[in-house]
């Protein structure tokens, strides 16, 4: 695992674009306004989660490191670290994708 490690200090990732952080706000309808017909929100929970070019940032690093934790060399996680890159910035908003739709895309070749 070292030298894997070790290896990646050869390697840049790049990623262009604006950084941003994104607040979700998670509410409930606590009333209507006696004043004015606008909902009064109750908040439960607020989340911060990257946004735009930084959370394909993030999906490259989260991609190779499973990669690599599940025993694929170097340069098949790197592949496919560059692949999860290209589904995460070929979508808009934030998207999943399943096992199957991910070997598909795969089993296409590079963008």
């Amino acid at each position: 695992m070292i030298s894997i490690i070790e290896g990646l200090r050869d390697h840049r990732v790049l990623v262009i674009g604006g950084l941003m952080v994104d607040e979700h706000l998670r509410d409930d309808v606590h009333r209507v306004s006696p004043e004015a017909p606008v909902l009064v929100l109750e908040r439960h929970a607020t989340e911060y989660r990257l946004g735009v070019a930084a959370n394909t940032g993030d999906t490259v690093v989260a991609t190779l490191a499973l990669a690599l934790a599940a025993g694929l060399t170097l340069e098949d996680a790197m592949d496919l670290a560059n692949l999860a890159a290209d589904i995460s910035v070929s979508r808009r908003g934030t998207s999943t994708v399943n096992p199957e739709e991910f070997a598909a895309i795969a089993a296409a070749g590079p963008v």
